[in-house]
């Protein structure tokens, strides 16, 4: 094997081109290696020379050798034979070459490239553009010139072809050395890429390669030379080298240092020439005023803006706000301004130097000309010509002068922005004090808390704890404080910076600025410091926790609460008025004693960081409790024992007083027997009265002491009191011993009684049975007089028996029944009913008779009159034989004969008209002031006229409840009003509520009507004919009006837009008519709001009718402009009127039009507006975000809400088919996963559902031939089905898990398709079971939805990012439907039971489609009209609903 025809070349950047010769592995162990030879047509191997550079000598050859060197390089071999040589087996056989140089380089096209390797380092990317350069040069050789050394140039150009040419030719070639110059690479350094010259071209510093070496001439110095072989390793060893990054752009990179240094540095000079130009403290003039300026500053750092005592007393909080107040106002506010007239006069006087120097400049400069003369003539006539000066001296002088007036010119031109500055530095001062002075505040709050010896803590704000309701309060709290520190101290010291006057804004400085000047403001740079905002949320903070810390350690008195619950709680005056025992006397004073002992250990003071908590206020406000509550036991104790005394002594000695009588008499002694018996049982509880006074007494002396010293009179109470415990002993013994001794006698006594009054009681009973008691004729009155006595004795006597008989049974003694006496009450009482009822009749009936006949109530004469003959008749049942009875039926019977005629004439309902009549027919004059009775009637021969007073009476009856029906209409509108109410902000009122007013209007209007109807309405027929024409007003009014209310309550809003009164200025100018009617209206009826009042007014009546008029006329012209607008944008069909105007009212501020959108786009929420009104994406209900490849500019359509809701529904449309062929493509390119996080929602499932329907229809086609593809496209399906479940269980946005569960939801219907299709064994494309379901395709950069023969277009409607529902088989079914009818334009109607998914299924289908879904529901309001507008709007829109 061989290899050869290889050349070493490298481009201008050091990678090598290729390497041509020979390879000699066998000297490639002595450093050898590549050898150059020009062989015979033996092509036997040449001889080797050993030696490092050399020419070995062999037969009819000839032979050039790199020297050899101490270095192993490793060269590339042929890529079927390529290792490492390091010694000399295996050597490849080689071709001869022909020796001429023409043929060497017609041959040298010839030669065979050897394999690229990375690992090589002679290798290079461009040797394999050899081949072309060899054909170049192939045609070059073909074409020989006259000169054949230039022949010979026209192949040999680089230093590389010179070593190619000698590695070729050997040492004996004619030619034998070539000349060469530096070759041009730019700004690299390549010092071994030399190109060939002519001699004549040679440059001062050349080279000349021969077959030996390379010889370096140097114009002045000794010529170098250089062995051709350690040229090559050189070269070779340099090349590696520049291939190293670090080397290869090293020239790049110093060049890039050096560029920026000197960019630094040019940046550098330029900057401090500014600055030197510009810098105050670089101009002498103003450098000492800058620094006196600059002492003044620093004043300002010594003024105590806050006062601060060390070791001070912890301050009460007003003291503190008092002081530095104080300290503001009399020290730093004065030394403030005093800093600022220093610094004011220090400004005025460099401003008055420098004016004055540059005033005296311009003045000796005539013109500014003379600046520019540097000649060392004075030109100028006019001055005296300085003989004595040189012109170098002049022209010095000239160029000084000019100088100085420049500079003079320009430092009075920088004198505001010097003052500026110095207003700058007193801006910096005040901030830096006012930030200096919040440090110092943080650093007197958190100092207590540096200190580590707790003796030394005084803090610094004192607050004293107390109990509220709750809790524990502090006084001053946690707010008083945080307020006093920001709103005084902090707020005050910036209220002070602001004080300080601004150099910047002085009457003396305004003439070197123009215009006003407002400079930094030193409050907005003091609250907007970090540092200010870190330092006050500092000094919050610590106080903040500080309280903290108080708070928990107010803990530590909750247990004394209850003495101040008890304290707030208790009330003296309802203690004292308590029912008290000694044993709460004895827990009361118990509980005292404890808290007192509790309190007198409580601690009273406590540091905690700033706060010195007091607490011995607290203490001295529980201890007054418990004192004042012991006080008031003590005297209350006290009272009650002397109470008690009195009482005890006092109910003693009455107690022996009774025990003390000896009455004779049979009343008396039973008497003092009970008395006796009853203190017998009440023995121990009286002495127990006397022993609680003692306990009492013992009491006040165990808790209270000498306090407790009693005064002589209760002392004396007391003694008297045990006298009184022994007399009442000795009296119940004594009174014991009388009655046994006077019990007999008083039982004989009893009996002796009793028998008397029972012989009195047979005495009355024979008196009931006799005389006038039995006699009919007698008086009534006299005996019920009499009987009304005898029930008085009677009743006596009744007394007396129980009387007896409780004597009797004291006695014990037999009982006496007393059975007369019952005999008697029951003879009396019947006796005296029948008598007191015929008096009471007779005394009634002669008064029906004889009073005026007006003063007669019926209803009452025949109650009465039924009462006496329903009495009469029981009693003359109960007893037959009475006589009085009889009498009194009798009465009652001849009373009744009358009582018809006393029925009719006295009616309420006779006036006088009616007793005209009547006495005409009596034949006697009728007088209206002359009273007249039953009787007088009577004497009349009234009864004659029985009948026609009859109907007279029946006439009167039915006008009287006409005439009240009529009044009660009336009395039932009194205190009747209609309700204003004030409407919103159009300062106006509208009718608060009319149902009662409207439900007692319709009632009266239809009694009013019957009553009109009736024939005896005739005597005020008049009347209620005004009164029905009042309330048919009234009905018209309420009506027009609730009417007229009602349309202006829907214009109002509408025509209060001025953009809908400039669109419809005709119907504008006529609500302006109406308006005005309808307030002026309004107005009155708020000042008189009664209906009556409202119901005569007829002129309102008709000026509401006109504005009805009116108002139908607007809504006419109203409907017209809206049906305009709806034609313009048919989805507005689909919205109510209202809805429509409040969206084309916001034709200024397309924004407002926001919250109506999701009523035209479903799936918009809202639209993502640019700062100009420029609409670029839209944002679902969820917040998923869709740009708009078209921006949407409603300024463009001039306020048109119609035209630009049309431009956002085609950028709708555009978006969305956008983003479904963006997806489309990047579905193909991206993992699934990834894939649908990526898309919005609805996109995601459309694009799923196109390549799922692909992969299903690519299946079925193979299913045939290939049976399993079906199965296979299923797995795939369960696959991807499971990613997404394992997605949706990790951590993920709630807008992605809302896509998920939409896809997983479309992916499971798409499994059971797959598991259907491949369970029936589905094989053709054409096969129901496929086409019949839902399949959706991308062809022609659209998407047709495909169901059977039905095919739609895809209407992107954007859907947001929505769920969608489970598709089921009757689902597939409705689909099926629907999608036939919309694809023949026809309707759909989803039949079934209610709640079954009709309309969920017919909306989920629109989802499918991305069609727009109208959803409305039926009602009995729903006209043909309405139905016609939706049917107009499905027709403009393009929607199904």
């Amino acid at each position: 094997m061989s290899w050869r025809g290889v050349r070493y070349e490298e481009d201008p950047y050091g990678e090598p081109k290729g390497i041509h010769g020979t390879w000699h592995p066998a000297k490639a162990r002595s450093g050898g290696g590549f050898l150059g030879a020009s062989l015979g047509s033996t092509g036997e191997f040449p001889r080797i020379s050993q030696q490092g550079g050399g020419l070995a000598q062999g037969k009819s050859h000839s032979l050039y050798s790199f020297p050899a060197q101490k270095e192993q390089y490793e060269m590339p071999l042929p890529s079927e034979n390529k290792r490492k040589v390091k010694g000399a087996s295996n050597v490849p056989k080689l071709p001869s070459l022909k020796t001429s140089p023409p043929t060497s380089l017609q041959s040298l096209t010839g030669t065979k490239r050897h394999s690229r390797s990375k690992d090589n380092i002679w290798d290079s990317p461009r040797g394999s553009d050899y081949g072309r350069e060899g054909e170049k040069e192939k045609e070059k050789v073909s074409k020989p010139s006259d000169d054949p050394e230039m022949d010979l140039l026209q192949y040999i150009k680089t230093g590389d072809d010179v070593v190619e040419f000698y590695a070729r030719n050997g040492k004996e070639s004619e030619v034998k050395f070539f000349y060469c110059n530096r070759a041009d690479t730019g700004i690299f350094f390549r010092p071994y890429d030399l190109e060939v010259v002519c001699r004549e071209d040679a440059a001062n510093e050349y080279f000349t390669l021969s077959a030996s070496g390379v010889v370096h001439i140097k114009p002045g110095l000794r010529s170098d030379f250089t062995p051709l072989g350690e040229w090559m390793r050189e070269k070779s060893i340099f090349n590696v080298l520049t291939r190293m990054k670090f080397f290869k752009y090293y020239l790049v990179y110093k060049t890039y240092r050096n560029w920026r240094s000197t960019v630094r540095q040019k940046l550098f000079s330029q900057v401090r020439n500014r600055l030197t130009r510009r810098l105050f403290l670089a101009k002498p003039t103003f450098c000492p005023s800058l620094m006196e300026l600059y002492s003044n500053v620093y004043e300002l750092s010594k003024v105590q803006l806050m006062s601060i005592i060390p070791n001070h007393q912890p301050y009460n909080l007003e003291e503190f706000s008092e002081v530095q107040i104080t300290q503001r106002g009399h020290k730093a506010v004065p030394a403030l301004e005093a800093v600022v007239e220093r610094m004011q006069a220090v400004l005025e006087k460099i401003c008055r130097e420098v004016t004055k120097q540059a005033r005296l400049y311009q003045e000796s400069i005539r013109d500014e000309s003379e600046l520019e003369d540097k000649t060392g003539v004075n030109l100028y006539q006019g001055r005296p010509a300085e003989k004595k000066q040189s012109m170098v001296k002049i022209k010095e002088e000239k160029i000084r002068r000019a100088k100085t007036y420049r500079r003079v010119v320009e430092e009075a031109k920088m004198l505001g922005d010097f003052i500026r500055l110095a207003d700058y530095m007193l801006v910096e001062g005040v901030v830096a004090k006012g930030i200096g002075t919040v440090e110092e505040l943080l650093d007197l709050v958190e100092a207590p808390r540096r200190l580590t010896d707790t003796k030394l803590q005084k803090g610094v704000f004192l607050t004293t704890i107390a109990f509220n309701d709750q809790n524990m309060t502090f006084a001053p709290n946690e707010g008083d404080v945080l307020n006093v520190l920001n709103s005084n101290v902090i707020e005050g010291m910036i209220a002070t910076m602001q004080q300080v006057p601004r150099l910047l804004l002085m009457r003396s400085f305004t003439h070197y600025f123009d215009g006003r000047m407002n400079g930094l403001n030193p409050v907005h740079i003091i609250r907007s410091t970090p540092r200010f905002i870190t330092l006050r949320a500092a000094i919050d903070q610590v106080i903040i926790k500080d309280f903290e810390d108080a708070r928990e350690y107010a803990q530590v008195f909750e247990p004394h609460r209850d003495i101040y619950d008890f304290g707030k709680m208790w009330n003296p005056t309802e203690y004292s008025a308590q029912k008290m025992d000694i044993r709460k006397y004895r827990q009361d004073m118990s509980k005292q004693r404890d808290w007192r002992t509790e309190l007198d250990k409580m601690k009273t003071q406590n540091v905690l960081g700033t706060l010195h908590v007091d607490s011995k206020s607290l203490k001295l406000t529980l201890l007054p409790v418990t004192q004042r509550t012991l006080d008031t036991i003590k005297n209350l104790l006290m009272t009650s024992a002397r109470e008690e005394t009195l009482s005890a002594l006092a109910n003693f000695t009455h107690r022996v007083k009774l025990l003390m009588e000896r009455p004779d008499q049979l009343d008396g002694f039973v008497s003092f027997q009970k008395m006796f018996t009853d203190l017998s049982s009440k023995k121990k509880a009286a002495f127990k009265e006397a022993t609680l006074v003692d306990e009492l007494y013992d009491l006040l002396n165990i808790y209270f002491g000498a306090d407790a010293k009693l005064p002589t009179a209760d002392q004396v109470k007391i003694d008297d009191l045990h006298e009184a415990v022994a007399s009442y002993t000795q009296g119940i013994s004594d009174a014991d011993d009388f009655i046994k001794d006077r019990k007999q006698s008083n039982a004989a006594t009893l009996e002796k009684n009793i028998a008397t009054m029972n012989d009195e009681l047979l005495a009355v009973l024979g008196t009931l049975h006799g005389g006038s008691f039995m006699e009919p004729d007698s008086d009534p009155f006299e005996v019920v007089t009499e009987l009304e006595k005898i029930q008085t004795d009677v009743a006596t006597m009744r007394q007396r028996s129980e009387q007896y008989q409780e004597y009797q049974k004291l006695f014990n003694m037999p009982m006496d029944d007393f059975g007369n006496l019952a005999l008697v009450e029951k003879e009396c009482a019947n006796r005296y009913g029948v008598w007191k009822l015929l008096f009471d009749f007779e005394t009634n009936s002669h008064a029906w008779t004889t009073n005026p006949v007006q003063s007669l109530t019926i209803a009452n004469v025949l109650a009465e009159v039924d009462n006496a003959a329903t009495s009469a008749y029981k009693m003359g049942k109960a007893d037959k034989e009475n006589r009085v009875v009889y009498r009194l039926k009798d009465t009652v019977d001849e009373f009744k004969q009358i009582l018809p005629l006393i029925e009719e004439l006295a009616n309420q309902a006779l006036s006088d008209r009616h007793w005209k009549v009547i006495f005409q027919l009596l034949g006697a004059a009728y007088d209206p002031e002359v009273p007249f009775s039953i009787k007088d009637l009577i004497d009349l021969n009234v009864m004659a006229q029985m009948e026609p007073i009859q109907q007279i009476s029946t006439t009167a009856s039915k006008e009287y409840s006409l005439e009240k029906a009529i009044d009660k209409m009336y009395s039932d509108w009194d205190g009747v009003e209609f309700r204003c109410v004030a409407y919103k902000d159009t300062g106006t009122f509208i009718l608060g509520g009319t149902d009662d007013i409207q439900l007692l209007l319709d009632d009266q209007i239809v009694k009013i009507q019957s009553m009109r109807a009736s024939p005896f309405i005739k005597p005020f027929a008049e009347r209620a004919s005004v009164w029905e024409d009042t309330l048919k007003t009234l009905e018209d009014m309420l009506d027009n009006w609730s009417t007229c209310q009602s349309t202006w309550q829907y214009l109002e809003p509408i025509f209060g837009s001025e953009d809908i009164m400039k669109q419809m200025p005709e119907e504008g100018q006529k609500f302006l008519a109406v308006d005005q009617i309808y307030r002026d209206m309004m107005t009155k009826a708020n000042k008189n709001p009664g209906a009556l009042i409202i119901a005569r007014d007829k002129e309102a009546l008709e000026l509401l009718q006109d504005a009805n008029v009116m108002l139908d006329e607007i809504q006419k012209g109203l409907a017209a402009y809206l049906e305009v607008k709806r034609i313009s944008f048919p989805r507005f069909f689909f919205l109510s009127n209202d809805e429509m105007l409040e969206i084309l009212s916001e034709t200024k501020d397309p924004t407002k039009v926001q919250p109506h959108l999701k009523k035209c786009f479903e799936g918009i929420n809202s639209l993502r507006f640019e700062p100009n009104t420029d609409i670029n994406a839209m944002l679902s209900v969820e917040g998923e975000v869709v740009p708009f490849k078209t921006k949407v500019e409603p300024s463009k359509t001039g306020g048109a809400v119609e035209k630009w809701l049309v431009m956002v529904e085609a950028a709708m449309v555009e978006a969305i088919q956008d983003v479904v062929q963006k997806s489309f493509k990047a579905f193909a390119m991206t993992n699934r996963e990834d894939w649908v996080i990526e898309w919005p929602g609805q996109v995601v499932l459309v694009v799923s559902a196109i390549y799922w329907t692909d992969d299903v229809a690519t299946a079925l086609k193979g299913e045939a031939t290939a049976p399993g593809l079906v199965k296979a496209v299923y797995d795939k399906n369960c696959d991807q089905m499971l990613d997404i479940i394992e997605l949706v269980r990790g951590e993920l946005t709630s807008m992605t898990r809302l896509t998920l569960s939409a896809l997983v939801t479309m992916d499971v219907h798409a499994r059971d398709v797959l598991k259907m299709l491949d369970a029936t064994k589905v094989t053709d494309v054409n096969d129901f079971s496929w086409t019949s379901q839902l399949r959706m395709y991308f062809e022609e950069e659209t998407v047709p939805v495909r169901m059977m023969n039905a095919s739609i277009i895809y209407g992107y409607e954007y859907l947001g990012n929505s769920g969608r529902l489970v598709v089921t088989p009757l689902t597939d079914r409705c689909y099926r439907t629907l999608m036939g009818a919309i694809h023949l334009n026809l309707g759909g109607a989803p039949e079934g039971p209610a709640g079954t998914g009709k309309t969920e299924t017919t909306k989920d289908l629109a989802k499918a489609l991305a069609r727009q879904c109208v959803v409305f529901n039926c009602s009995d309001t729903l006209d043909y009209l309405t139905m016609a507008k939706f049917f107009k709007g499905l027709a403009s829109s393009g929607a199904w609903a």
